[in-house]
């Protein structure tokens, strides 16, 4: 079986090739890169795989790399928000199919396709999700599941929940908020995460090689996990107190906050206003803008920590992942590292 994955430099991509590479059902791995400068960090960290230079935003160059695979794993997304990116993640969404006659599709979405506040608004199959981010995705996958039925190729849509672990941007930011003078985890931090740790991920991923499941659209989640588990697992693998909670009373207010307003309109129109008259407060380093992400400046909690449990059906399959200790050896390296 050979295995293209898209994307591969990215964070999920990079970390998935490992996994891909050691998989019984898998003698070759492609890996699609769009630098040769890129391409150095695959080939320096998964020596073997087969790397191929590229854009599948192209449907010629496309063809040209994947043609020959049995297996394409979608990691790749343009990360803006232009028009002009979703344009291009939308072809990236038809190209993968159109342009080759692969065995199996294993296409990653998002749990953020739902949106912040789901209550009953957001469903497993009518999801609305509320910010850029999310837009893109649903609409990246919708045209992936059109394009999978044209083609009649098997394909799961993985809507995976926010991935954490070493080297992962989300453990970044965990640690740096559990690290924030004043941090509060809100509801103290019962509620479910919707997170998923990259080495399971990366198993899951590679246990639907053999189609142990029917195809379709899945959210990929650990499904017992809360955000007091998260920041408590990563504040004790790199030895900082555990983060604060914050009370019930001022966690429903923020919940009340964040959820859907019954005027998005007049809500717009009022925010609009308040930018005219109303200085912004100052922007942080750059360097810390991906930990403040702009929540921090005005004692708002990040409204991912009051995110509702996904609705659907969860991927699970039995797959094999590293141990608990060796996990958080990892990443207690790589938090010393940065």
């Amino acid at each position: 079986m050979k295995v293209a994955v898209t994307g591969a430099t990215g964070q999920i991509g990079l970390n998935l090739l490992p996994h891909v590479v050691s998989s019984p059902r898998v003698d070759a791995l492609v890996a699609i890169c769009l630098s040769e400068e890129r391409a150095a960090v695959v080939e320096q960290g998964t020596p073997g795989a087969d790397i191929r230079i590229g854009s599948v935003t192209d449907p010629v160059v496309a063809k040209r790399l994947l043609s020959d695979c049995d297996v394409i794993v979608h990691c790749a997304r343009v990360s803006d928000t232009s028009v002009g990116a979703g344009r291009l993640n939308l072809a990236m969404s038809q190209n993968i199919f159109a342009e080759a006659s692969p065995d199996l599709v294993i296409f990653l979405s998002s749990v953020a396709v739902y949106g912040h506040r789901v209550e009953g608004r957001s469903t497993f199959d009518n999801p609305r999700p509320t910010g850029p981010y999310g837009k893109a995705k649903l609409t990246s996958e919708k045209a992936a599941v059109s394009a999978s039925a044209a083609k009649r190729v098997d394909s799961y849509f993985l809507r995976t929940g926010h991935v954490y672990g070493a080297l992962i941007r989300r453990s970044k930011v965990i640690i740096d908020d559990a690290r924030e003078e004043g941090f509060r985890l809100p509801f103290d931090g019962q509620w479910d995460a919707n997170c998923i740790h990259i080495d399971r991920l990366s198993a899951l991923i590679c246990g639907l090689f053999d189609k142990p499941v029917p195809t379709g659209i899945y959210n990929v989640i650990e499904s017992d996990l809360t955000w007091r588990r998260l920041f408590d697992w990563h504040t004790k693998t790199v030895g900082l107190s555990a983060a604060e909670g914050m009370s019930s009373d001022e966690s429903e207010h923020w919940k009340a906050r964040y959820g859907p307003s019954a005027f998005p309109f007049a809500r717009g129109v009022k925010r609009r206003i308040e930018r005219v008259f109303k200085p912004s407060p100052p922007r942080p380093p750059v360097d810390k803008m991906v930990s403040l992400q702009a929540f921090r400046n005005t004692g708002q909690p990040n409204p991912i920590y009051l995110e509702d449990p996904v609705p659907g059906p969860v991927l699970d399959i039995d797959v094999d992942f590293r141990p608990p200790a060796e996990l958080s050896a990892r990443l207690l390296e790589w938090y010393r590292s940065l």
